[in-house]
């Protein structure tokens, strides 16, 4: 059984370069983002995990009064039912 290295390699590449650019949108320094983008070449799937979340958590701020959990969507002003317009 032959492991196909260049597939995985394209594999890990790609990992790089999304690392690269997460790290980007959350506002790092170039260098900090070619160090996770090594970081991501080396250890593809723990990296991206660790990145998605920081990308998640700093997203929640911006969504402002949102609701958080299900009972309160109910009650929430956004999901009130809008007027009939003609």
């Amino acid at each position: 059984m032959q492991i196909e290295y260049a597939s995985i390699g394209y594999v890990h590449l790609m990992a790089a370069i999304i690392c690269a650019k997460w790290a980007m949108d959350l506002g790092f320094s170039q260098f900090r983002q070619l160090l996770w983008a090594i970081a991501g070449f080396v250890a593809a799937p723990l990296i991206l995990l660790f990145l998605y979340v920081r990308l998640v958590r700093k997203s929640l701020p911006e969504l402002g009064d949102a609701p958080t959990s299900l009972e309160t969507i109910s009650s929430h002003p956004r999901s009130a039912p809008r007027p009939a317009t003609s």
